[in-house]
Parts: C-alpha cells; sequence; structure tokens
C-alpha cells in the first residue's frame, strides 16, 4: 500500500513556517497537538478528515486540490531546513516555476541573497535565507534553474538589489502579491488573476484614460 505524501509535505511546511504542532494545532482549530503529530508520523489517530483538510489550509494548501494556495505565503530557512525547499520545488510547482534573488544594499559589493521568490500561477512563496549557509543557497540555485519553466521579459534567476524601504514592505503582515512582485520586478505574464490595480496600472501603462475605457467597453 503507498504511503500518503500530505501528512509529510504538510510537516515540511510545518517546519519552513517555523511553527510547533502545538502552533499548527491550534491554528488548525485542533486542541490535541499529539493528534496532529500521529498524523504527521503516518500512524493511527484521531485526525478526521475535516481537521485535516482546516491542517492543509493552515499549512498553505488547499484541502481539494492539494497545491499552494493563491496568495503570500512565507517560508524562514536555515541549516537544517533549506533542504526541505529543493524537495517541495517538484511537488508544489510542477509546470511553471518563476523566482527571483534578492539582496540587501547593506549587503554590497558581494550582494549575497538574503530573500527568495518563489511565484507560480496566483501564488507566491517570499523565502527567508538569512539563517541558511552559502553553499547549500549555491546548490538551490542549480536546482532552480533546472526547474525555472516558460520564459518572461525579466529573466528569472535574476537577483535585485532590495532598498531599506522594500525591506521593510517585506515585513508587512499585509503584503499582497502584486506589490511583492513590484518589489522584485517580476512580471508573470502568465497568471490569469487580475485585480483592479494591475487593471489599473496596465490601462496607464497603454496611455488609456477612463473615458477610452468606458468607450471600449460599449458604456459611451
Amino acid at each position: 500500500m503507498d504511503t500518503d505524501p500530505i501528512p509529510s509535505l504538510v510537516d515540511a511546511l510545518r517546519r519552513l513556517r517555523r511553527l510547533s504542532y502545538r502552533d499548527l494545532a491550534l491554528s488548525a482549530g485542533i486542541s490535541s497537538p499529539s493528534n496532529l503529530r500521529e498524523w504527521v508520523q503516518g500512524l493511527p489517530s484521531r485526525l478526521s478528515a475535516q481537521r485535516a483538510g482546516r491542517v492543509l489550509e493552515t499549512a498553505g494548501l488547499d484541502r481539494n486540490t492539494r497545491e499552494l494556495r493563491p496568495g503570500l505565503h512565507r517560508w524562514s530557512v536555515g541549516e537544517d531546513t533549506l533542504p526541505l525547499v529543493a524537495e517541495l520545488l517538484p511537488l508544489l510547482f510542477p509546470d511553471s516555476l518563476r523566482y527571483v534573488w534578492g539582496c540587501s544594499r547593506a549587503s554590497s559589493p558581494l550582494c549575497q541573497a538574503s530573500w527568495l521568490l518563489l511565484a507560480r500561477h496566483s501564488s507566491r512563496v517570499l523565502v527567508d535565507l538569512s539563517g541558511a549557509p552559502g553553499p547549500e543557497r549555491e546548490a538551490l540555485s542549480g536546482l532552480l534553474e533546472k526547474r525555472a519553466g516558460m520564459p518572461v521579459p525579466m529573466k528569472s534567476g535574476q537577483t535585485v538589489t532590495l532598498s531599506s524601504e522594500d525591506l521593510s514592505r517585506l515585513a508587512d503582515p499585509d503584503l499582497e502579491p502584486e506589490t511583492l512582485d513590484r518589489i522584485f520586478a517580476l512580471s508573470f505574464p502568465e497568471s490569469s488573476v487580475w485585480t483592479y490595480e494591475r487593471l489599473f496600472e496596465r490601462l496607464w501603462a497603454d496611455g488609456i484614460d477612463p473615458a477610452e475605457a468606458a468607450r471600449r467597453l460599449g458604456f459611451l
């Protein structure tokens, strides 16, 4: 009998989010962390399908598709958890992947990347690399190059320099994916998710004023 990979995936996401079993259980509305721990370890537990679904969503997965949920996900990696990023790439980014490295001006001229933005469709993963050693980062860079897919106007894998203002915005708990894309200068044309903000930006970029837009829509 094949082992369900989802519990292991959830546990990897828990570690990347720096959550204890208790933290994850409480966030998912589960009173007993031991039930969650048993489920992750593949042992019989009292974790119902409904509660397991809540755990998936808390970890950042859609309970039905078991893919990354739309929106922004934050991972924090160290020497012990950086290998998990490589393990999750083929699972969470199976068909397309855009990525951009980010470094602060304070690290110039070497500009060692301290952030990594992973993007797929309407999902974004902001990875804090400040606790990860250099050699492992280089190995991850090689793996990312192999997994990167469709071309975009900006070369995937490029490094951008983040200002102190940019770093402050990255810390904003209400940071929107569209704002994150602008900070990392990431173009993601294959995304099918349109927001009012993206629409207005496109109209202004194409020189279309509100009256012209209304005319094209048949309002005038």
